[in-house]
């Protein structure tokens, strides 16, 4: 039997429902990987905002999985940079993106001798 009481949204419904600017993003990427490429940019954004130009031109963004970010370095004394400040880094991040998203940074040295 058919429950008659269940009605789809019209278009006209769906679009009268407040609903945040993230959400529909979201909504739009429904793929886990373009979603997880989407928010690895906005990321990205928000790192060389929060750690200034010249550390973010020493990082490389590798990806955001399971709320943790992973980076690599070039550079030992920006890795003990971030290391001290990590705390502090999540934070701002988190302001900056209005929401607890990120929970650990996960820093990574690039190889240096080009093997």
């Amino acid at each position: 039997m058919i429950d008659k009481s269940f009605k789809k949204k019209s278009s006209k419904e769906f679009w009268k429902t407040p609903r945040k600017a993230g959400d529909i993003i979201d909504s739009f990427f429904s793929s886990q990987k373009m979603l997880g490429d989407y928010r690895l940019a906005q990321i990205g954004e928000i790192w060389q905002k929060a750690v200034g130009d010249d550390i973010f031109k020493s990082t490389e963004l590798i990806e955001i999985s399971n709320r943790k970010l992973r980076i690599e370095l070039n550079n030992v004394e920006i890795y003990d940079k971030i290391e001290q400040n990590k705390r502090e880094l999540i934070k701002s991040v988190n302001e900056m993106i209005g929401k607890n998203i990120l929970v650990d940074i996960i820093v990574g040295m690039e190889n240096q001798d080009g093997s």
